[in-house]
């Protein structure tokens, strides 16, 4: 079992909350708590023969009235295969959305927050192949999402055709082919 411990600074003093609750019980819930406020716990655990461990570190908890994630996501519009490193993101998210931040490949270092926008303007990583593309956002309550991804795939155009180099070799084995071709007479271009 587990006895919590509840404090109004870090420091103590500790008042125990509720003994010898079961190890499973979780979420432990605390009740009557002012949002904003900052509260701290500790806990002990104790053997079925009454034997207590010392008491955990403190944790710090700030209970608010809105604790739901912002939920949302984006898509790089446009083709799957794309020539050019700058591409227009689109993005959506859950009404109370204030703020959102984006990173390529998921490296968050230096990511800024702005405010939330249903279309953004984009530079990938500039790495030939799969890029991925992050969103995280934020909503008035100051809660955070989980990242969303999206991935586009970035390739050389060496001779300006508007088609990826990979893409042309994969499919005629050439560079030759234009967006307008039709090489399998179809009816459909490139």
């Amino acid at each position: 079992t587990l006895d919590f411990y509840r404090a109004a600074s870090p420091a103590g003093p500790f008042f125990l909350l509720e003994a010898d609750v079961p190890a499973g019980k979780r979420p432990y819930s605390d009740a009557g708590l002012v949002n904003g406020t900052p509260y701290y716990y500790r806990l002990a655990a104790k053997t079925d023969k009454g034997v207590r461990t010392r008491l955990s570190e403190a944790i710090a908890a700030i209970p608010k009235a809105d604790n739901s994630r912002p939920w949302g996501g984006l898509r790089v519009q446009g083709p799957p295969i794309v020539t050019d490193p700058s591409v227009l993101l689109g993005l959506w998210a859950s009404d109370d959305t204030t703020h959102m931040r984006l990173c390529n490949e998921g490296e968050w270092a230096g990511a800024v927050w702005e405010t939330f926008a249903s279309s953004k303007s984009w530079t990938l990583s500039g790495a030939h192949g799969v890029n991925f593309v992050y969103v995280q956002f934020r909503d008035a309550a100051g809660n955070l999402s989980l990242p969303f991804p999206a991935s586009v795939e970035y390739q050389t155009d060496s001779d300006h055709d508007g088609l990826g180099d990979a893409w042309e070799m994969r499919r005629f084995r050439s560079l030759l082919q234009g967006p307008r071709d039709d090489p399998d007479g179809d009816g459909l271009d490139n």
